[in-house]
């Protein structure tokens, strides 16, 4: 798998060709209409992907369908070139989407990511709380994902490794609804941040939980817009698993490194992804940062 990767201030500083299919998500602030406006301007068609994680469906273009069927239901619309707005799409979809476009026969891809500038952040007078961002509404139980699922209650997994972000009672509800054993856990940082300074908030909001669940197999770090870095550093534990560990890989931090741990789940099929499926507030965010765009070649041969 080759990943090219461009950013810039704005997309006039991205070099790239009309796409044939463009899939987008919902969006919640002015970065998630900015990003499907420009999807729009620069593809031929464009369809809405949603997975509904209790129904175990997909709404693709307004209509449900199990799941497990995406592959016969975006065969019909997808064309040559294919860009995923990752800015509106959750890691679920991208996954789902990824694995049903290689089973077509299409290697590569292009995804668009737009930074955020400012997270939405309450006003609070105590020090602590001033790091805490006001992000999700509410989250669901840690679930598998369709074609990247391990039955925790049957068989739990015993490795992990969770890419984290700012909100750490996520890692915290994953330790105790997985039955992962923290000693069995390595954890990833986006570092370098996507501004300076908000690695401390990531850290600040972790490290209690790191601390005293006694989370044992390692820190890694991986730029947080940096899908490349972060399937690197989950192939690190990957390759220090033994050979009846089962890995699961948690994303619940930047949605490069989402990005990422899609793309590694799509070239190692034997790993699972389990996801939280947060409500995002509206305007969770601020202005845009960034523009970043990753073409995918999963051809290993290219």
């Amino acid at each position: 798998m080759h990943i090219k990767m461009q950013s810039g201030a704005n997309d006039t500083s991205l070099h790239f060709d009309r796409w044939s299919t463009a899939i987008v998500g919902n969006a919640v602030d002015d970065r998630g209409h900015t990003a499907i406006d420009f999807a729009s301007k620069h593809s031929s068609s464009i369809h809405t992907l949603i997975y509904d994680s209790k129904k175990l469906e997909i709404i693709f273009d307004g209509t449900r369908f199990v799941a497990e069927d995406i592959k016969d239901i975006v065969k019909p619309v997808i064309e040559n070139t294919i860009l995923l707005e990752a800015t509106t799409l959750r890691i679920t979809e991208i996954l789902l989407f990824l694995k049903a476009i290689k089973k077509l026969g299409y290697f590569k891809v292009s995804l668009l990511y737009l930074e955020p500038e400012y997270y939405r952040s309450p006003h609070r007078d105590h020090v602590l709380q001033r790091r805490d961002f006001e992000l999700s509404d509410n989250v669901e139980a840690f679930l598998g994902i369709p074609g990247s699922l391990i039955r925790l209650k049957d068989n739990p997994p015993t490795r992990a490794v969770f890419l984290l972000g700012y909100e750490g009672e996520r890692l915290d509800r994953a330790l105790d609804e997985t039955g992962i054993k923290p000693s069995k856990c390595s954890v990833v940082f986006g570092v370098p941040a996507f501004r300076p300074g908000w690695e401390m908030d990531s850290f600040a909001n972790n490290v209690n939980i790191i601390v005293e669940r006694k989370i044992a197999q390692g820190i890694l770090f991986a730029g947080a817009q940096n899908p490349l870095s972060a399937f690197e550093s989950i192939k690190k534990v990957y390759d220090s698993c033994g050979d009846k560990e089962r890995l699961i890989i948690g994303p619940i931090g930047t949605k490069p490194h989402g990005i990422g741990a899609a793309l590694f789940a799509c070239e190692y099929n034997n790993v699972g992804v389990i996801y939280d499926y947060p409500a995002k507030r509206q305007e969770r965010s601020r202005h845009i940062g960034n523009w970043h765009l990753f073409n995918v070649d999963f051809d290993q041969s290219a």
